[in-house]
């Protein structure tokens, strides 16, 4: 018993790594990490799923920019064609449409291209980034 037990009574044999004491209470907690992957290939487990989601959300997406581009460029024109709608807020009003159309038509598409393949921007990025020093 003598090298089993150190100043406080507390034992020096060792505990698996999983297994943790808690000093107050005798309870044990018991951590364990398990590995439920399916798609081996997949790096991301997200893109798994997104890619059986993948006939739902690119419709969503395309319907998205749709709306988004149509009722923007309606309010622009009411804007543009009615006089008595030109005046200090229904310019920034037009303003904000129009940066959300903008918006709409070239952050969203690059937004769900990435969401389906993260890698091709990372491979984009390096190939600009050769390109500009090059030159």
């Amino acid at each position: 018993m003598e090298g089993n037990h150190l100043e406080g009574n507390h034992s020096t044999r060792s505990t698996p790594p999983s297994v943790l004491r808690d000093q107050t209470d005798s309870r044990v907690y018991e951590v364990s990490v398990q590995s439920n992957s399916t798609n081996l290939s997949s790096q991301f487990a997200d893109v798994a799923l997104l890619q059986t989601f993948k006939p739902l959300i690119i419709p969503c997406y395309v319907l998205v920019v749709m709306v988004g581009v149509f009722g923007n460029y309606l309010l622009l024109y009411v804007i543009c064609r009615t006089r008595k709608m030109h005046n200090v807020t229904n310019f920034f009003i037009g303003n904000l449409a129009f940066s959300d159309m903008l918006m709409c038509v070239t952050c969203v598409p690059f937004t769900l291209a990435y969401a389906f393949n993260p890698h091709v921007f990372t491979l984009t990025a390096i190939a600009v980034d050769r390109w500009v020093d090059l030159k």
